[in-house]
């Protein structure tokens, strides 16, 4: 949606968003185990922002064994969700592993601290939170795909 400010249409929201509404804005996504920059070999990041919907698409293919850890990935340009409650699911992770071709799925979720870093769980059969070696052992040409639709503040 676009309101007229008196000399132009205008976005009628102060998010990062500044071209036409539903226009999708590149940047060079941030994942981390265990603190450390995820080891990749190629990295993807796009997001567009319609009225206070982000959706956000990032993914990454391993170069190489990970830092021993939990799996993170911080929004971009200071985008920050607007969580609902604790543990916020907001939607969906999905990882590859090559050797075996074995494809698992996840579910993201917001930190409750800050609303901009975001953590996986339910990637193996225990349940157990994404990291370096969970749902498998990262190994190069693993892949992780992220997509996120939640409110922003």
């Amino acid at each position: 949606m676009l309101v007229w400010n008196t000399t132009a249409w205008v976005i009628p929201n102060t998010t990062a968003q500044t071209t036409s509404p539903g226009s999708w804005t590149s940047f060079t996504p941030t994942f981390k185990f265990g603190g450390a920059a995820a080891a990749t070999s190629s990295t993807y990041g796009f997001y567009t922002i319609i009225n206070k919907l982000l959706i956000l698409q990032a993914g990454f293919v391993s170069s190489g064994s990970q830092t021993a850890g939990s799996f993170e990935f911080t929004l971009p340009d200071s985008l920050e969700i607007s969580e609902g409650r604790t543990y916020q699911r907001i939607g969906q992770i999905y990882t590859y592993d090559g050797s075996p071709a074995t494809q698992y799925s996840g579910i993201p979720y917001v930190n409750a601290n800050d609303g901009r870093t975001i953590f996986a769980f339910g990637q193996s059969a225990s349940g157990a939170g994404l990291s370096n070696t969970a749902p498998f052992t990262w190994a190069v040409n693993d892949e992780l795909d992220l997509l996120i639709t939640a409110r922003i503040l």
